[in-house]
């Protein structure tokens, strides 16, 4: 086994051993948590790999090879996400956990702490390198550059994506449990549910954190087309690692529209709250991704971490639109 790998199901124990202890403090019963952990680490697999397939299918013989060879190729992080959001709609269906909404929650901090392991464990790898040079000398420093040399023998300085991406994760980790502890039961007008919202601001961190870091990775996967239509002229500048994050950021985001909006009526804080919504993925999308890749502009990167924040406090003010009165922070 290779460090990488050891990296990662140290942080997979982890992950479990948390969850199942907070899952425990809250219901007094471990069975559903454990069912979920095994549904997402078979689901997430499957769709990590089917995933890398797709974007990087020259590295296969087959799609079968891909979901049964695991000594070649890689893994896409957001088959993670979709595979526990599958795993818990499963045992939701089996009747494995009482309140699905609870049992997710306390996964949520657990899922960050996973992240955290997953990048630190491509630190010292070529893919943690950014895909561009970092020319400043003022920057070249731990933990924000990466130091290589080139076939020539050349020094360069790229972008350290994963190290970055595993201190996002840490700081991300420390706000949802804060979250959980201040807002894990609270109580919520009417169509909102009162369990859930823990993991919608996991699955929010996780969506803001991937779709500005995954730009700035020398192996982004970009979503194409032609795999499917075999037409090249489709081809797009997105990567799938971008893709997944903005559609969880639009289903958390028009959730809590719809819940607040519901709930105490459709007013002028939705439709700010919805424009600055589409200002900010313009920004994302435009102003940061598009440009990057064609002029290949830093300012790409601030106009993207600027898009992603405003979005993850919109979803915040929307949700607390949605609490009782008196429970509003």
């Amino acid at each position: 086994m290779s460090i990488t790998s050891a990296i990662i199901c140290l942080g997979l124990v982890v992950s479990l051993v948390f969850s199942l202890n907070m899952y425990k403090k809250r219901t007094g019963e471990m069975t559903g948590m454990l069912a979920f952990y095994c549904y997402a680490f078979v689901l997430g697999i499957i769709f990590a790999r089917f995933l890398h397939w797709y974007s990087s299918s020259t590295t296969y013989s087959s799609i079968g090879q891909a979901l049964t060879d695991y000594s070649i190729g890689t893994f896409n992080g957001s088959g993670i996400i979709i595979g526990a959001c599958l795993a818990s709609v499963i045992i939701d269906i089996m009747g494995l956990c009482k309140k699905k909404g609870v049992l997710l929650d306390c996964a949520a901090p657990g899922l960050m702490l996973f992240m955290i392991f997953v990048r630190i464990s491509a630190w010292g790898t070529g893919k943690c390198q950014g895909g561009k040079n970092i020319e400043s000398s003022f920057l070249h420093f731990f933990p924000l550059t990466v130091k290589g040399t080139d076939t020539a023998g050349n020094v360069y300085y790229r972008f350290a994506t994963f190290m970055i991406s595993a201190i996002c994760y840490i700081a991300a980790f420390f706000i949802i449990m804060s979250f959980y502890n201040k807002y894990g039961n609270k109580k919520v007008r009417k169509p909102a549910s009162r369990y859930g919202n823990v993991w919608n601001m996991a699955l929010t961190a996780y969506a803001a954190i991937e779709i500005v870091l995954d730009s700035t990775r020398i192996d982004s996967m970009h979503f194409t087309f032609r795999k499917i239509l075999t037409l090249n002229r489709f081809s797009t500048f997105i990567s799938i690692g971008q893709i997944v994050p903005i559609i969880i950021l639009i289903a958390v985001f028009v959730h809590y529209v719809k819940c607040a909006s519901n709930a105490r009526g459709f007013g002028i804080k939705h439709i700010i709250a919805i424009v600055m919504f589409v200002v900010s993925v313009v920004l994302i999308g435009f102003l940061g991704e598009y440009k990057w890749q064609r002029i290949g502009s830093y300012m790409s990167y601030l106009y993207m971490v600027v898009g992603a924040l405003v979005i993850a406090i919109d979803i915040r003010l929307m949700y607390a639109e949605c609490l009782k009165r008196r429970d509003i922070a």
